[in-house]
């Protein structure tokens, strides 16, 4: 039962976490946008440590679960990403917004099902 609080408290940061994945692999379409910003502060290596800190936050948490959320965001946020990419060939803060909503969606499934 405690896990699931857990898991619960860390589905936002799951889900916020793909979004620095999608804007170190995805173009951001709209100049100035909130993308370009962040390319330009925060380098690769900077967001790629931060990732790795995140998933081993969630899998010290929540042990072999934790991996399964991990699992389930990357894959539903490749999927979109694929998407994206097809549509309008990029990123906008708008599919930047769907990308974290339908992950925590997709993490409550998981959590529900599991």
């Amino acid at each position: 039962a405690a896990a699931n609080w857990w898991a619960l408290l860390l589905f936002p940061v799951i889900s916020r976490s793909t979004l620095l994945a999608l804007f170190m692999t995805t173009a951001y379409v709209r100049p100035g946008g909130l993308g370009e910003l962040l390319a330009q502060y925060m380098s690769r290596e900077q967001l790629q440590w931060l990732l790795l800190v995140t998933a081993l936050l969630v899998w010290l948490v929540l042990g072999g679960l934790g991996f399964s959320f991990i699992l389930t965001a990357v894959l539903v946020s490749m999927l979109l990403r694929m998407l994206m990419l097809q549509r309008i060939g990029g990123l906008t803060g708008d599919t930047a917004g769907a990308n974290v909503e339908l992950v925590e969606l997709a993490l409550l499934v998981v959590a529900s099902v599991g």
